[in-house]
């Protein structure tokens, strides 16, 4: 079915420009491709989807070596 489109419509606003949003695991890309695992794979750990105690175990001592070169 073809429906009529007003041209008043304003274009739709994509989420992209600008990523305005809480960033919940900062850097997790990074972490991610240390730990030889997918990013989606320790977002599921982190957030507790999945449970792997040694990928949080490994994850955790990561953060705590980039804390104490702050």
């Amino acid at each position: 079915m073809l429906r009529a489109t007003s041209t008043n419509e304003q274009p739709k606003k994509s989420s992209l420009p600008g990523r305005v949003g809480h960033v919940r695991f900062p850097g997790i890309c990074r972490h991610a491709e240390l730990l030889g695992v997918h990013r989606t794979h320790l977002y599921q750990v982190l957030s507790g989807g999945r449970r792997s105690v040694s990928l949080l175990r490994r994850y955790n001592a990561i953060i705590a070596r980039e804390r104490g070169k702050r």
